[in-house]
């Protein structure tokens, strides 16, 4: 696996330990999110290529896909997947996204290019929130980035669930669309879930969608989606 790495469950659950732990005690996060070798950049999305997205497809009996937010020892924002069923009984462990990119620039495509399936989003759609992300990643970054308010209380939002039988419409509809799947990559990128009634320093929620791109120029091949549920308050079984 090139833009998927199987790690030990207890790494795993200390990088999500990790996050958890320091979402609440970190005045800036803006630096958990930047280039380790340019400061002025900020992470964009995770790549991952058709070769390791098959793992998706062949878990047996897995219905959901799970990603969780984690921390690493330099004190980077990291993700990982999980695979999981309905009842938690089912459990491929932990996989990290290794693939990160710091470019934000959104390949323009026409309608005819792209993929729509069940919670798609409008090109114009995920331009705003691509935007608004990047329109906050600016130091201080408030810690309530990557929080959410539950019952009038501020908690770590931990992870986002994707039904895996939507993701795998998405494969198939691409499929479709383009025979030479191979050359095809997953982008799991970062959005900011923007409440239009705040400021952007306080109305702002770190958020994931999904799409499908040509591997040799960017070129979408789906529409973005955002099919996810947010953990806190849509935890799985563990």
């Amino acid at each position: 696996m090139n833009d998927l790495r199987l790690i030990d469950n207890n790494v795993a659950e200390t990088l999500i330990s990790n996050y958890v732990t320091k979402v609440s005690n970190t005045a800036d996060l803006f630096p958990w999110f930047s280039d380790p070798q340019d400061l002025n950049k900020k992470i964009c999305y995770f790549q991952v290529g058709f070769p390791d997205f098959t793992i998706l497809l062949s878990f047996p009996g897995a219905t959901k896909c799970i990603f969780h937010f984690g921390l690493d020892t330099d004190n980077k924002i990291v993700l990982l997947m999980q695979l999981r069923n309905e009842s938690g009984l089912i459990n491929s462990g932990y996989m990290q996204l290794v693939n990160p990119s710091y470019d934000c620039a959104i390949t323009e495509a026409s309608s005819e290019d792209i993929s729509y399936n069940k919670g798609g989003l409008s090109q114009n759609t995920a331009e705003f929130l691509i935007f608004y992300y990047e329109a906050l990643m600016v130091a201080p970054l408030s810690p309530s980035f990557c929080q959410i308010k539950i019952n009038e209380t501020y908690t770590p939002l931990k992870s986002y669930t994707f039904d895996l039988s939507e993701l795998e419409a998405t494969l198939f509809i691409t499929k479709e669309q383009s025979p030479g799947i191979g050359t095809w990559l997953m982008q799991v990128c970062f959005i900011n879930h923007l409440n239009p009634f705040l400021e952007l320093e306080h109305g702002s929620t770190i958020g994931l969608v999904v799409r499908i791109v040509n591997d040799s120029d960017k070129k979408p091949l789906s529409s973005f989606y955002d099919f996810s549920a947010p953990c806190p308050p849509t935890c799985s079984p563990s």
